[in-house]
């Protein structure tokens, strides 16, 4: 549960820090007009994203990992995920915002994240349930 939790915030990182390092370029008018958006932006978040992917990288396997098995796989799973969910992210900085888009996405992120909590408590209570009953099952066993 850490683990995805940890990720969720690293692809909001992701989106905050593309408003800060990026420069607004495009209104979302001119992104709607344009024959191939991702074409014309993307190559512009790309260092931006590798960044987020290597630095995100290291955060999980320092928290999570810590042994040279479990690299590869955190850098496989999380570059997948920066490459296929938070290139949305990492393009926001080259949106122009309304100060009402911008109370917009912190209403997005602020859901976002509760919406991920409640996942994460409704998942501990399963779990903790779970555990309640295996060790009933192996207390009465162990008296029988």
């Amino acid at each position: 549960m850490g683990f995805n939790a940890l990720t969720v915030l690293l692809l909001v990182a992701l989106g905050a820090v593309s408003f800060v390092v990026l420069t607004p370029r495009y209104t979302f008018a001119e992104v709607l007009v344009m024959e191939d958006p991702l074409g014309v932006m993307l190559p512009v978040a790309v260092p931006l994203m590798v960044a987020a992917g290597i630095v995100g990288t290291v955060i999980l396997w320092v928290v999570f990992g810590r042994s040279l098995r479990a690299l590869l796989p955190i850098f496989l799973g999380h570059g997948l995920l920066v490459f296929l969910v938070g290139h949305n992210l990492a393009l926001l900085g080259l949106l122009e915002f309304s100060s009402n888009a911008v109370v917009a996405y912190a209403e997005f992120v602020g859901l976002t994240v509760f919406l991920g909590a409640s996942y994460l408590a409704f998942a501990w209570v399963v779990d903790q349930s779970v555990r309640l009953v295996r060790s009933d099952g192996s207390q009465a066993a162990r008296h029988a």
